[in-house]
């Protein structure tokens, strides 16, 4: 690892609320549904590659809509924590935890419930339906967050041709001055 970005902020660890400064929030569609009626995993795929472009547009200055995209994705993890299902707003969360010589880690947390005005998100876990019988479990609370997955991507920098290349020192400083400074939403740890 060349270079946390939270590192000189105390070293926080990855998956850390407090840590995250980017938020997006999508709504689940009915095509992200599958046969159990919750959130299909490739459904979360979407939901993190939005939420990325959006980081890189926002945060790199690129133009996404150009599809000019320096970066390939080397690896994809996803620890599934709770469903979601369709209505639901999913809220990701996402920050850079690694910036290597050619490579940059983004991790994620999504939430389900996710309020910036309300208190802050209770971790709960568990599904919101029987899987046997398919009864309705009562709904979470008002105002209590889910956190219903972590994820990590690594991005490798690459050129015109396709091939590794250095990454780019100025999208570095812009990764470090963004990721240094307090998130812009309310960040009290999760209970």
């Amino acid at each position: 690892m060349r270079r946390d970005p939270r590192a000189a902020a105390g070293g926080e660890a990855p998956y850390e609320y407090a840590a995250f400064r980017h938020r997006f929030d999508v709504a689940v569609r009915f095509a992200d549904i599958d046969s159990l009626r919750h959130v299909n995993n490739k459904a979360y795929l979407t939901f993190l590659e939005d939420a990325r472009v959006d980081y890189m547009h926002n945060i790199l200055s690129l133009d996404t809509r150009a599809l000019d995209i320096p970066y390939v994705i080397a690896h994809l993890e996803i620890d599934y924590r709770a469903p979601a299902y369709y209505g639901d707003l999913i809220t990701v969360l996402t920050r850079c935890t690694r910036i290597g010589n050619k490579s940059y880690t983004l991790s994620s947390l999504l939430y389900r419930g996710f309020s910036p005005a309300a208190d802050p998100p209770a971790r709960t876990i568990g599904p919101r339906a029987e899987l046997d019988t398919r009864a309705a479990a009562p709904a979470p609370e008002a105002g209590v967050a889910t956190l219903i997955a972590r994820a990590a991507v690594v991005l490798v920098t690459v050129d015109r041709a396709g091939r590794p290349a250095p990454n780019d020192p100025a999208a570095v400083t812009a990764i470090l001055d963004y990721e240094r400074e307090p998130p812009p939403h309310p960040v009290p740890p999760l209970a």
